[in-house]
């Protein structure tokens, strides 16, 4: 659920992915992942735009994975700061119902989450290995997966009468879209153009004719994809 620097998935969604044994979990770990099982549109990469919407997608996540017979790890965010970080990280705790909490505490700065924890936690000093990205860094890894996902992204038309969600403002060239069939978010797109009949967008989609609902997004990545 870390929608802006997500493990896997694409930014901008929350993600389910089942792998099933440990090795196949390793062997994907330094990889641009972009295999998922369940997507989960939220439309940025930051939930303080809106908390509502974040928690929403992610109890939805919640909801499916509960179904599976596995065990559940959950990635969150790095929005930590603050009665917001606070209040989204104990909210995702009480939907979630964790066995146990692992708390990456660097020189306690979650110091005011911890406190109000109930499940059981265990709080881990972050390594010294570990560099953390510059948002130059952020951007790039975000990117990278979007690449990888687009390469080899074909277009498509709908109907305009299927659009939900504002239209940005000037060109809407480049805008996130959420690809629908029903309530199940299928893949994500790609804005070209949006006229008086047909909303136009790339994407690797592989069945048009299921779609029946595209949601825009609060981004645009035109200048990486030019």
């Amino acid at each position: 659920s870390d929608i802006g620097q997500s493990s896997i998935g694409l930014p901008t969604t929350i993600a389910v992915k089942v792998f099933k044994d440990s090795l196949s979990a390793q062997e994907n770990g330094d990889k641009v992942l972009i295999d998922f099982d369940k997507i989960y549109l939220v439309g940025f990469t930051t939930p303080s735009i809106s908390p509502e919407v974040f928690i929403q997608e992610f109890t939805n996540a919640v909801k499916f994975a509960e179904k599976l017979d596995i065990t559940k790890v959950v990635d969150t965010t790095g929005l930590i700061s603050g009665e917001m970080g606070k209040n989204l990280k104990l909210k995702k705790i009480s939907i979630f119902k964790p066995d146990l909490v692992v708390a990456f505490n660097r020189k306690g700065e979650i110091n005011h989450i911890i406190s109000e924890i109930t499940s059981e936690t265990v709080v881990v000093e972050p390594s010294k290995n570990i560099v953390p990205r510059n948002p130059l860094k952020r951007t790039e890894y975000r990117m990278k997966k979007f690449k990888k996902y687009f390469e080899n992204a074909k277009s498509f038309a709908v109907d305009k009468k299927l659009l939900r969600g504002q239209i940005p403002h000037g060109n809407p060239e480049g805008a996130i879209l959420g690809i629908f069939k029903d309530e199940d978010c299928i893949a994500l797109g790609i804005i070209e153009d949006i006229n008086k009949e047909n909303v136009i967008f790339s994407s690797p989609l592989l069945d048009i004719k299921t779609v029946n609902r595209v949601k825009i997004g609060h981004l645009k990545f035109i200048p990486y994809f030019s």
